[in-house]
C-alpha cells in the first residue's frame, strides 16, 4: 500500500501490483488494511502483477538511447 501521490504512486500500480490510498486519510488506510486482511486472493493477485525489474543491461541501454535521442534533438 502506498499513498496516491508522486514517487511511489508511479511505482505501484493500483489494483495491479499494490494498492493506493489517499494521503492524509487514516480511514482510507484502515479500509485498505482491512481489505488486505479479508479479501481472499487479493495478495496472490497483486503478487502476480509485480513486473520483473529491468536488468542492468536493459537499464543502461535505455539511458544510452535517451542520451542519443537528446543529442539528435539538440543537433536539429
Amino acid at each position: 500500500m502506498v499513498s496516491n501521490i508522486g514517487g511511489m504512486a508511479e511505482m505501484v500500480r493500483d489494483e495491479i501490483d499494490g494498492l493506493h490510498v489517499q494521503p492524509g486519510d487514516p480511514a482510507a488506510l484502515a479500509r485498505a488494511m482491512r481489505r488486505a486482511m479479508a479479501e481472499a486472493g487479493l495478495w496472490q493477485r497483486l503478487v502476480h502483477g509485480i513486473a520483473a525489474p529491468p536488468s542492468l543491461a536493459d537499464c543502461a541501454g535505455r539511458h544510452l538511447a535517451l542520451f542519443d535521442s537528446l543529442k539528435l534533438a539538440e543537433a536539429a
